[in-house]
């Protein structure tokens, strides 16, 4: 650009800085670099319970004690992890308050891998479903109701290896896309063929009950016998819910 008396040329020599050129002259201008903020994401990282589940090195079990001892029910715990896999505080979402002292005793004292990302670790935030006591419930209730001849309470690991035809419970669309997970805990009794006559919800997300007893309905068992004569059974499944099911 021609100005009087001579002229004036602007040059970028990089590194951020100006070359000012007036006719014999040379002036270099330094020119700070903009300032580059780096922004944190808000709070821990949220995970799904499968996925953290798959981490857990150390499970303490809670102990009852008192009235406590005599209750059931299932806790639904938010728990925070920290960067070096130690559970930072932990607050109870539903459940029998009853249950919750003891329960978020024992869950303060599990430990995780750390959770990584991008090899670094950080700070994320799950839930964890505990149960206690509800298989001794349904055991003790399906003696009470029911006549004791020909009847057998199956633990429920004894009975599942009775399953000759089980049918995968479909994880409901809407419940799959609000990361809903956890378990169903059904009441059985199966007719001495092995069918499965009648079912009651115990426990778990009603998102997920529609689900679990329709599939449920239809699994077949091979027929039990008492003493050389054909039974009826009593019992509790449980159905698992997660996003790797």
């Amino acid at each position: 650009m021609k100005l009087v008396g001579g002229w004036v040329a602007v040059c970028v020599l990089g590194s951020g800085c100006l070359s000012v050129c007036a006719q014999d002259t040379l002036t270099t201008v330094q020119v700070e670099p903009p300032e580059v903020q780096v922004v944190k994401p808000a709070g821990p990282l949220q995970i799904s319970s499968p996925v953290m589940a798959r981490t857990l090195q150390k499970k303490v079990q809670p102990e009852f004690s008192g009235d406590a001892e005599d209750a059931s029910g299932t806790v639904v715990v938010t728990i925070v992890i920290g960067e070096d896999g130690a559970v930072k505080s932990a607050v109870p979402l539903s459940g029998p308050q009853i249950l919750q002292p003891a329960i978020l005793e024992a869950v303060k004292q599990w430990t995780y891998l750390p959770y990584r990302v991008e090899g670094k670790a950080v700070e994320v935030q799950t839930t964890v479903t505990i149960s206690y006591g509800l298989e001794e419930a349904a055991a003790a209730n399906a003696a009470a109701v029911r006549p004791s001849a020909n009847r057998v309470i199956g633990p429920k690991g004894v009975i599942a290896g009775r399953i000759v035809k089980k049918v995968a419970p479909e994880y409901p669309y809407k419940a799959k896309q609000a990361h809903v997970t956890g378990t169903v805990l059904l009441r059985a009794h199966i007719s001495q063929a092995g069918r499965v006559e009648q079912l009651e919800v115990m426990s778990g997300p009603e998102e997920l009950r529609k689900s679990a007893l329709k599939a449920v309905s239809h699994w077949l068992y091979a027929p039990a016998t008492l003493n050389g004569a054909p039974s009826f059974i009593d019992t509790v499944i449980t159905v698992n819910y997660s996003f790797g099911y």
